[in-house]
């Protein structure tokens, strides 16, 4: 307390009266901690734990850290998503710019020759093109490859309704007589979530951590089988050379100039 009053005083008139009084005498906040009242933030119990004396213990350190090392692998995972996005769009971009020169240069080839594109009539529609559907072609090796990965953990609280959910229905079916929504589903379950105390909550975090340890080293063994099916496969013959190939607008504009 001697250095609380030493830095009020050294303070001078910079320090509001009141704040001076609640800092040299603590009997003013105390009552207020004896009866669990609202402080500021500033001020609060769970903000400045030093201050109070007021310290976790080793389980609740080692839950809080499970906690926070959840929440940074899933802010890493979004991260992730995120670059993926940006990398699509980027191609995009690139693949948009390509088309527009291509389509330049054809319309510059055409003015040369005199071709008067410009007042052909069009005799159709988009609507009226038909509508071609292609199955989506994916490789063996990719299909075999995203098969064989394993099950992402789930989050603690998704493990929770696993859990719940067909005890939720069956509740909620004995109460009201009628089959719950999916949305009545999933706000009950949200709320005994939110009901549950950290002690139970620890069951569902220690489960999440026991799953990802084995998702962890599932997809470890994957990666070297197929580190060592790569190692198996035979190279392929070096592609041609891209000036010996024709591409779908040379081929075009030697038709034109056929013509």
């Amino acid at each position: 307390m001697e250095a609380v009053a030493q830095w009020v005083v050294g303070k001078g008139d910079s320090v509001t009266p009141h704040l001076k009084r609640i800092l040299i005498d603590p009997s003013l906040y105390t009552p207020l901690l004896d009866h669990n009242y609202a402080l500021p933030y500033t001020c609060s119990v769970l903000s400045r734990p030093a201050l109070f004396g007021t310290s976790h213990s080793a389980a609740e350190n080692a839950f809080y850290r499970r906690k926070y090392d959840y929440l940074l692998s899933k802010c890493e995972q979004i991260q992730l998503d995120n670059e993926r996005l940006v990398y699509r769009i980027q191609q995009v971009k690139k693949a948009l710019r390509q088309t527009r020169k291509e389509r330049r240069f054809l319309m510059q080839r055409l003015d040369t020759h005199g071709d008067d594109y410009h007042n052909v009539p069009i005799t159709y529609t988009i609507e009226d093109l038909p509508k071609i559907t292609l199955p989506p072609v994916q490789s063996v090796k990719g299909k075999r490859a995203k098969s064989d990965l394993p099950k992402r953990p789930s989050n603690p609280y998704l493990q929770f309704c696993n859990e719940k959910r067909s005890e939720v229905q069956e509740e909620y079916l004995r109460e009201k007589g009628i089959q719950p929504s999916k949305q009545d589903i999933t706000r009950i379950l949200a709320h005994k979530w939110n009901a549950l105390s950290q002690e139970d909550k620890k069951v569902y975090y220690m489960k999440y951590e026991q799953d990802k340890e084995r998702y962890q080293a599932e997809k470890q063994q994957v990666q070297q089988q197929l580190q060592t099916a790569q190692l198996q496969t035979p190279e392929l013959p070096p592609p041609s050379h891209p000036d010996s190939q024709k591409s779908a607008l040379d081929i075009a504009i030697q038709s034109i100039l056929l013509d």
